[in-house]
C-alpha cells in the first residue's frame, strides 16, 4: 500500500492522477449513498416479512 501512494505522490501527470482520483471519489460517494438507500428499503421490507409471519404462527397457535 505504501509503495501504490510513493508512486501515487511522485507522479509527474498530476493532472491525470487529479482527475482520476476525483472520478474514484464520485464513484465512492455514489456507491454509498445507493447503499445506504438500498439498506433503508431493504430492511423494511425484512420487517414486514418478519411481523407477517409472525401474525401467521400467532393465528395458527391461536387457532390450536
Amino acid at each position: 500500500m505504501r509503495s501504490v501512494f510513493r508512486r501515487f505522490t511522485r507522479d509527474k501527470s498530476g493532472a491525470t492522477a487529479v482527475e482520476y482520483s476525483l472520478v474514484v471519489a464520485i464513484v465512492a460517494v455514489s456507491a454509498i449513498a445507493g447503499m445506504d438507500a438500498f439498506g433503508a428499503s431493504l430492511i423494511d421490507m425484512l420487517d414486514h416479512i418478519a411481523q407477517t409471519i409472525n401474525s401467521v404462527i400467532n393465528e395458527r397457535i391461536a387457532q390450536g
